[in-house]
């Protein structure tokens, strides 16, 4: 475990808003999210019942998504980690570069996710897009009281040759179908 270094409570979570139910296919795309977001827009309101770290349900049809927008500020460029209650189908951007696009197919249950988001010094916009596939309402949740720590595992030393090609793999021991995604966005490889 390494501690990260950041500083959380520098971190200003402003309002919260929301895009009224579409109807929407989840093809990993969320449409103008390099420009500043207008909540005056038709369809945006603010989410005055969100609650940072609490589950909310929002009734929508089959095949539909919505939007959530976070406006927040940081006294520092930063890493930190928050935690994600998922729908159907998430993707996530941070200032308008994606940090997580995911989808859950038969068999896999939902589990919520913790994704490490690089701020930067002064006003971020967070956008989730979630989408519901076949149930009446998805459940968000957006929890930034997280641990601020990250995993590393030192691999015993292997022999590489010179001139040679050296596959290296990473599967899931025991995947729910063969379609499983093993969810290590932020995953590196250092060779030394």
């Amino acid at each position: 475990m390494q501690q990260l270094n950041n500083h959380p409570e520098g971190i200003t979570w402003g309002k919260v808003y929301i895009h009224e139910p579409q109807a929407d296919r989840f093809n990993g795309n969320i449409g103008g999210i390099k420009e500043e977001i207008n909540v005056n827009a038709e369809g945006w309101r603010s989410w005055d019942d969100f609650r940072a770290g609490k589950a909310l349900n929002v009734p929508m049809r089959e095949k539909q998504s919505i939007h959530v927008l976070h406006k927040f500020t940081s006294d520092r460029e930063q890493d930190v980690l928050v935690e994600l209650g998922v729908a159907d189908g998430v993707q996530v951007a941070l200032n308008g570069e994606n940090v997580l696009l995911r989808t859950y197919v038969g068999g896999i249950p939902r589990t919520n996710e913790v994704i490490k988001l690089h701020l930067k010094k002064g006003d971020n916009q967070l956008v989730v897009k979630l989408h519901n596939r076949y149930g009446t309402e998805v459940t968000y949740l957006m929890n930034t009281n997280v641990k601020q720590v990250m995993y590393r595992l030192r691999l015993k030393p292997m022999k590489l040759y010179s001139g040679e090609i050296h596959d290296c793999n990473l599967e899931m021991a025991h995947p729910a179908n063969n379609n499983s995604d093993m969810g290590l966005r932020d995953i590196r490889v250092e060779l030394e």
